[in-house]
C-alpha cells in the first residue's frame, strides 16, 4: 500500500551560467560630406547601450550599440570636429540548458573605442565590450513535510537564501540644465556620454530601492574662443519597485544598463545657447534573495509493516555570506603641457583572486588640452587590489566604479579613482526528502525475533533514530525509557533501555 505523503513546493532560480568575456567589434565609417578631412585623430570615446537580449534554447543572443564620438584635426585648421559614431553588436552566448523560460541579468560596458585612418575620408573603429551574462532557470524544490500514515517520520530544516525573483524594470531620466556659469558659452557640442552610479540597493517589506546618481560629460567648442571646453553634471535618481519576493528579502544585486542616451543643445539657434537637454534611457535588473525554512522529511518506517521507500535528491542554490571592499587609486599620467582637464575614464576588468589577494585592473584615460589649443589623451592600465581569503566555493563579484576624477600635479596629471567591490559566496543545499513510501503486508523483517525490551549499547555514529529504526522501537519510547528528549545526542558506548513497539 502505498503511503500519502504531503509535499510543499518553493520556487526560486537555479543558476545556469555566470559568465564574464571579451569581444570586438570592428567597423569602418566614411567621414560625412559636412566635415573636412582628416589630419590626425585626438580621442575616441562613447558608451555601450544594450538594444535587446533574448533567452534561446542553449544561447543568450545579445544585441547592443556603442554609441560615441572621434575627435579629429581636420587637415589646414584648428577647430577640433567630431564624428558622430554608431557601432552595433550581437553577441551569442552560448548557454547550456537555457531556453525561452530563462531569466537574465546583461551588461555590457565599452572598455575601450580606438580609431585609426585608413584615409583622410575614411575610419577603422574597433570597440572592446567587456559583458558578463547570468542566466538563471525557474525551478521548485519539492520536499515531503509529512505522511498521511501511522509511520515514524525523521525530519529535518533545511536554511538557505536562494534567488527568488529575477526581474527587470525600465525607466528614463530626464533633465534640462545650465551650463555653470563659470564656464565658457557653449557653441558647438562635440561629445556628450553619461554613466550610472548605483549608490544603494535597499530592500524593504516587499519593495526594492536603487538609488543613484547620473553623470553626465560634455565636450564642446566655446562659443567666443573657438576652444575646447568641458561641463559634468550629476543627476540623482531613486527607482522603487514591488518585488514578487514577499516580504522578508534579505539580499538584493542591482544592475542598470542604459539602453538610449540623448544628449542635446536646446535652443541651438539662439544667440547663446546654454541650456542642455538630457535623455537617458535605462532597464534596472534585480536579482533578489530572500531566507527561507524547508522542513524534510528524509526518512520513514513502520514499526507494524516491512516499510520500502525511495528518497530525491534536489539542490537549492543559497547564499551563503557577503562582503563589501572600498577601493582605490592614484596614479600619475605624463603630459608635457596641461591648461585644462577635459575628460577622465576609467573601466574596471575581470577582477582575478591569486593567493590571498584580489585583483582588479583598471584602464583609464585622460584628455587635456594645453596652452597650444590641442587636445590630448593619455592612457594607462592600472591595479586596484585588496587581501581577502576566498573559500573553495562558489562566488560573485560585483565591481563599480563611484567617483572617478583627476587633477593637475607635477609632470602631468593625477588620476583618482575609487571604487565598489561586493564578494558574494555561494553554497548549495543538498535536500534529501522521501519521494515515495509503501507498507507491506508483513510485519518488518526480523521483527518477530526482537526481545520485547533489551538494554543496548550505542555504536559509533548511532542516533536515537538509528536504534529505533533498527530495534523496531521509537524515539519518543527511548526517549521516554532512559528519561532523554527525542532530540537529545548520544555518545559511543551509551547503555539504553529500548523497548519493541506493539
Amino acid at each position: 500500500m502505498e503511503i500519502g505523503l504531503i509535499k510543499e513546493r518553493t520556487p526560486f532560480y537555479r543558476k545556469l551560467a555566470d559568465s564574464a568575456f571579451d569581444h570586438e567589434e570592428t567597423k569602418e565609417i566614411i567621414v560625412p560630406d559636412t566635415l573636412p578631412d582628416i589630419s590626425g585623430i585626438v580621442d575616441a570615446s562613447g558608451i555601450a547601450l544594450l538594444r535587446s537580449k533574448d533567452s534561446q534554447s542553449g544561447r543568450i543572443v545579445i544585441n547592443g550599440t556603442v554609441q560615441g564620438s572621434v575627435l579629429y584635426l581636420p587637415e589646414g585648421m584648428h577647430e577640433i570636429k567630431a564624428i558622430p559614431v554608431q557601432l552595433p553588436f550581437s553577441i551569442n552566448c552560448e548557454t547550456s540548458g537555457s531556453d525561452t523560460t530563462s531569466r537574465t541579468i546583461v551588461t555590457a560596458a565599452l572598455t575601450r573605442l580606438e580609431a585609426r585612418t585608413i584615409n583622410s575620408r575614411k575610419l577603422l573603429l574597433r570597440a572592446d565590450i567587456g559583458v558578463n551574462v547570468k542566466a538563471f532557470e525557474p525551478a521548485e524544490a519539492v520536499v515531503t513535510v509529512s505522511a498521511q500514515a501511522e509511520v515514524e517520520v525523521l525530519k529535518e530544516t533545511i536554511t538557505a537564501m536562494p534567488a527568488v525573483e529575477i526581474g527587470e524594470k525600465t525607466f528614463t531620466i530626464r533633465e534640462e540644465t545650465e551650463l555653470p556659469a563659470t564656464g565658457a558659452p557653449l557653441g558647438k557640442l562635440l561629445r556628450g556620454t553619461s554613466r550610472i552610479i548605483i549608490e544603494e540597493v535597499k530592500p524593504s517589506g516587499k519593495r526594492l530601492a536603487v538609488r543613484g546618481r547620473t553623470e553626465i560629460n560634455i565636450l564642446y567648442l566655446s562659443q567666443t574662443s573657438g576652444e575646447i571646453s568641458s561641463a559634468q553634471f550629476f543627476i540623482p535618481f531613486l527607482q522603487v519597485t514591488d518585488t514578487e519576493a514577499g516580504e522578508g528579502i534579505c539580499d538584493a544585486q542591482a544592475e542598470i544598463m542604459q539602453t538610449g542616451a540623448y544628449i542635446t543643445v536646446l535652443d541651438p539657434e539662439e544667440a547663446t545657447p546654454h541650456k542642455i537637454s538630457i535623455e537617458i534611457a535605462a532597464v534596472l535588473q534585480m536579482t533578489v534573495r530572500r531566507q527561507i525554512s524547508l522542513i524534510s522529511v528524509r526518512d520513514i518506517y513502520s514499526t507494524s509493516y516491512e516499510t520500502s521507500y525511495e528518497n530525491a535528491n534536489c539542490v537549492l542554490d543559497g547564499l551563503m555570506n557577503k562582503e563589501r571592499h572600498d577601493l582605490a587609486i592614484r596614479e600619475l599620467l605624463p603630459f608635457a603641457d596641461v591648461k585644462n582637464i577635459l575628460e577622465t575614464r576609467a573601466i574596471p576588468g575581470r577582477a582575478r583572486y591569486e593567493t590571498g589577494q584580489l585583483i582588479i585592473p583598471i584602464r583609464a584615460a585622460v584628455l587635456t588640452v594645453g596652452e597650444d589649443r590641442i587636445p590630448t589623451v593619455a592612457e594607462g592600465r592600472y591595479e586596484m587590489s585588496c587581501e581577502i581569503s576566498l573559500p573553495e566555493k562558489k562566488h560573485g563579484i560585483s565591481v563599480k566604479m563611484t567617483d572617478i576624477t583627476a587633477v593637475p600635479a607635477a609632470g602631468g596629471v593625477e588620476l583618482r579613482a575609487s571604487a565598489n567591490v561586493e564578494i558574494r559566496i555561494f553554497e548549495a543545499s543538498n535536500i534529501q526528502t522521501v519521494e515515495s513510501a509503501y507498507l507491506g503486508d508483513t510485519p518488518p523483517a526480523g521483527s518477530a525475533l526482537l526481545p520485547s525490551i533489551i538494554v543496548a549499547r550505542a555504536g559509533h555514529g548511532d542516533t536515537l533514530w538509528s536504534l529505533a529504526k533498527r530495534y523496531n522501537s521509537t524515539r519518543e519510547m527511548i526517549a521516554s525509557a532512559n528519561d532523554l528528549s527525542e532530540e537529545s545526542e548520544i555518545s559511543e558506548n551509551d547503555l539504553l533501555i529500548i523497548a519493541k513497539s506493539r
